[in-house]
């Protein structure tokens, strides 16, 4: 999933001069001279009108009774005299066997999570006692669609995006955001046409977790204000409660499609159901909040994918926009290698001035300020590109593929003002405050690049169409 990038900035050269921010700032423009070498040599929501009451849960009263059920049953002593892994002792098991029990959960035995039914945490979880059974779940799921390039569902979907684009250009922003949703959706329950619904939730979710959000996100002592006096934890427990049901909703619609062997393979629920069957659990019962913890985990992912590859995106189109001259030498490129084809993945190692634009737009623009990148651990090869131990690796499949197949499909530009017949500004740096950052919305323009290219894109939106078929 990663590509890679000489974390050294030496040697590099300006692309143009430099750029002036809408604040009068100066920002140097992106160089990717440096990075463009042969395969070899490349290393807040108002309150409501009438608060809704507290739920249950919420109250004093309530959480203490709750806490102190809590304490009692965990102190009670196994039927069978010893506590079950990763299972409060006492509870009872919905299949009527431990062992077979045990063996369907995949994570069984590494943790044991909290849900929380009614107060409000960081999205759904609270990751009070969540050791490393979900991270190595997570990480093996995601490895194991990387490896197999995510099956062609970026492809598919770029073909889709480039069909969109020339329909309606000036929905640019959204219909990014949207494409991203789609591959995620897609990945986790083969649920495409939750696109749009999946980056509003993940944008959401963002906005609420950040400083740009609530003010209780600055001020916490506001957190613990009466619940009726309290518009932030009311939208909190909802928008907590909405999410819950989405993802719970799509599980259940998954299971039944997997029981009926309906179910894609190659979907993350697919991943964890046919886990539980190979536990001995064939008719996949299980306790309500297993349930809910599986869903949610897979949803998580879902949510994550979004946020992360939408930004970048952005960013990178908003650089083509800004750098003609690098945008025409990634295109002569891509002409010369894909001709008439979409460029794809197999294209990777033969594409070096668009990796470099790739990279460059992430090191220029970075959607995590605060996150650590990942490096290489030792020397290794992708699709024909050497990585050398100690690499920075930061572009993705998704980002490859998107980046390439826009080139080679659209000219790029900054808006035409029709009063003035001046480009309409883009200030480069005004982007949200979330913790995974956004560009600010901008304007540009884009033109498919001839008659026979435009024609191309739909005839290759003709041929993929029947796999982005829709499930309700």
């Amino acid at each position: 999933m990663t590509k890679t990038e000489d974390s050294s900035d030496e040697g590099k050269r300006l692309l143009s001069p430099p750029e002036t921010s809408a604040d009068g700032s100066t920002e140097h423009s992106i160089d990717v001279e440096a990075e463009a070498t042969p395969p070899d040599t490349a290393a807040d929501a108002g309150a409501a009108s009438a608060a809704p009451e507290e739920p249950l849960l919420l109250r004093p009263e309530a959480r203490a009774t709750s806490e102190n059920t809590n304490a009692d049953t965990t102190n009670k002593p196994s039927t069978a005299g010893e506590s079950t892994p990763g299972r409060k002792p006492g509870r009872s098991l919905k299949n009527g066997s431990k062992a077979n029990s045990e063996r369907a959960r995949p994570w069984e035995g590494l943790f044991e999570a909290v849900l929380k039914t009614a107060d409000v945490g960081p999205p759904l979880i609270e990751f009070k006692d969540l050791r490393e059974g979900v991270r190595k779940w997570v990480h093996a799921a995601i490895a194991e669609a990387y490896r197999h390039h995510f099956y062609g569902h970026v492809e598919a979907e770029t073909t889709k995006y480039l069909v969109m684009i020339l329909a309606d250009p000036s929905r640019f922003l959204c219909y990014t955001r949207e494409h991203c949703g789609r591959i995620m959706s897609r990945l986790a329950w083969d649920q495409r046409q939750q696109g749009v619904k999946n980056g509003c939730s993940a944008e959401t979710t963002l906005h609420w977790g950040s400083v740009s959000g609530p003010i209780t996100n600055t001020m916490t002592t506001l957190w613990h204000l009466p619940w009726a006096l309290n518009p932030w934890k009311r939208f909190e427990v909802a928008h907590a409660a909405e999410q819950r049901a989405w993802w719970l909703d799509n599980y259940d619609i998954s299971k039944r499609r997997f029981l009926a062997g309906d179910l894609p393979k190659d979907t993350w629920a697919y991943r964890y159901m046919e886990q539980v069957r190979a536990g001995g659990n064939e008719t996949l019962l299980q306790e309500r909040d297993e349930e809910m913890f599986a869903s949610c985990m897979i949803g998580f992912i879902n949510l994550i994918g979004v946020v992360t590859i939408s930004g970048p995106l952005k960013f990178f189109l908003m650089a083509m926009a800004l750098h003609p001259e690098w945008q025409r030498k990634a295109q002569a490129e891509i002409d010369q290698v894909c001709g008439d084809d979409m460029p794809t993945l197999a294209n990777f190692a033969d594409l070096p001035t668009v990796r470099a634009i790739l990279k460059e737009t992430v090191r220029w623009r970075s959607g995590v300020p605060l996150g650590v990148p990942h490096q290489a651990e030792k020397d290794d090869v992708y699709r024909g590109v050497p990585i050398k131990k100690g690499t920075i690796n930061i572009a993705d499949d998704e980002m490859f593929v998107f980046g390439a197949a826009v080139l080679w499909g659209f000219d790029m530009s900054q808006k035409i003002d029709q009063r003035t017949g001046k480009p309409v500004p883009i200030d480069t740096q005004a982007t949200n405050s979330h913790v995974v950052l956004e560009p600010d919305p901008y304007e540009m323009s884009f033109r498919a690049r001839s008659e026979a290219r435009a024609a191309q894109i739909v005839r290759n939106y003709e041929q993929v169409r029947p796999t982005l078929k829709v499930v309700d």
